[in-house]
């Protein structure tokens, strides 16, 4: 069940990594786990201060993104490293706002291109976004959650791996 809760028995006993920006002082802390189907991923930001507007460019409104990549050990391998302008479409990236609202990105460029590595494009997911609290309005929340599941076969993965890569970053 997706619903911004960690509350699920299989986020029990996940370790939970957190990391502060300094600035702000905001903390995003985030669990994952591997499912039989599919990758479950669950964060929550501590911001008193949550914001959303349809005007806005996506990263601009409170958000979540999600860049994972579904074989880790071999992005640190020489050959990987080496290669130039190739691009891993099994690589994928997700922004998911305060609303629930999503954006979906293939690909993670190697080597010396200088453009984007990212490109858009959907593939199958399901995310839920609770505020808690109030939205634009000055310390008006306790915060947001965000909750995705993103199938491996969405990261060309025909079973469940050992592990994935996963790094996670808020606006």
């Amino acid at each position: 069940k997706i619903d911004a809760s960690d509350s699920e028995v299989a986020y029990s006993g996940q370790e939970v990594l957190s990391f502060t920006e300094t600035m702000s002082g905001i903390t995003c802390s985030t669990k994952a786990f591997l499912g039989e189907r599919g990758l479950y991923i669950y964060t929550y930001v501590d911001d008193p201060n949550v914001y959303y507007s349809a005007e806005r460019q996506f990263y601009e409104n409170d958000s979540v993104e999600y860049y994972i990549d579904p074989n880790p050990e071999y992005s640190n391998t020489l050959e990987h490293l080496k290669s130039k302008n190739y691009v891993r479409t099994e690589c994928v990236q997700l922004r998911i706002n305060v609303m629930g609202d999503s954006q979906t990105w293939y690909g993670r460029r190697i080597g010396s291109e200088t453009s984007y590595p990212w490109s858009p494009g959907y593939f199958a997911h399901v995310v839920s976004a609770e505020v808690h609290g109030n939205i634009n309005e000055q310390n008006g929340a306790n915060g947001y959650s965000i909750e995705v599941f993103v199938p491996y076969y969405e990261m060309q993965l025909s079973s469940v791996p050992e592990q994935v890569g996963i790094l996670v970053a808020f606006n």
